[in-house]
Parts: C-alpha cells; sequence; structure tokens
C-alpha cells in the first residue's frame, strides 16, 4: 500500500493497493486508531477510532482523513472481507502474534464484520 497527500494538509489522502493477488475477496475496509490506542502489552487488542467501509478500487480517495490524537500519530491497516462477511488477518507483530482487534473474536467489529478468517492475509 502506498499513500499520497492530496493537499498541504494532509486530509485527502490517496491509497494505492494492489487488488490482484488476493483470491475469496469481496470488500475491503479501512480501520484506523490514534497512537493512544495501540495494545498496552504485546499480544493486546488495538483500540479503534473508526473505519471507512467498502473501500473499492484502487487507488481510494480519502477524504477527509482522519486528525490523530494529541500523540500525534494516527495509523490505519487495510482488512478484506471475504464472501462469508469475515475479516481477514491483520498481521503479525514484531513477536510474530497475530494483530487483535477489540471484539472478542478479535476482529474489528467495523463494517458489519461477524467473524475473522486470520488464513486470509490480504491486505494487512
Amino acid at each position: 500500500m502506498t499513500v499520497a497527500k492530496l493537499d498541504a494538509a494532509g486530509t485527502q489522502l490517496s491509497i494505492s493497493f494492489d487488488i490482484t493477488t488476493c483470491s475469496g475477496v469481496t470488500d475491503r475496509q479501512i480501520i484506523y486508531g490514534n497512537g493512544s490506542q495501540f495494545p498496552t502489552a504485546p499480544g493486546g487488542a488495538f483500540g479503534l477510532t473508526g473505519s471507512v467501509c467498502s473501500v473499492g478500487a484502487s487507488p481510494f480517495t480519502w477524504n477527509p482523513a482522519p486528525e490523530p490524537d494529541a500523540t500525534g500519530l494516527l495509523w490505519w491497516l487495510m482488512t478484506v472481507r471475504d464472501t462469508n462477511n469475515r475479516e481477514g488477518s491483520w498481521g503479525k507483530d514484531s513477536a510474530g502474534l497475530e494483530r487483535v482487534g477489540p471484539a472478542g473474536d478479535g476482529s474489528s467489529a467495523q463494517c458489519g464484520v461477524t467473524a475473522r478468517d486470520i488464513s486470509n492475509a490480504c491486505g494487512h
């Protein structure tokens, strides 16, 4: 994924990503949070500020992009959804553990996601 600012303030972003190498994908979503929402311990759950649902073709224009909190850091990742409305992997942390979201099953619980399928590693 590559990101470019479309205006000087960074309120509009162009996000380009590969759509050809993932199979079983019905949709993509961006989930995001602030620096204060990182896990407090390795393997812990991320907090979320929000999401952008139904991210279609590449490039995607994010307008308006969210502003960071007092930490000055805004993070995001793109996940995929399959035909069963399961969210794909968030990737692994530096300890090799699967990153997890705030829902009980480790998903984001955003954009109508009902479960996770971490075998689909597309997107993160």
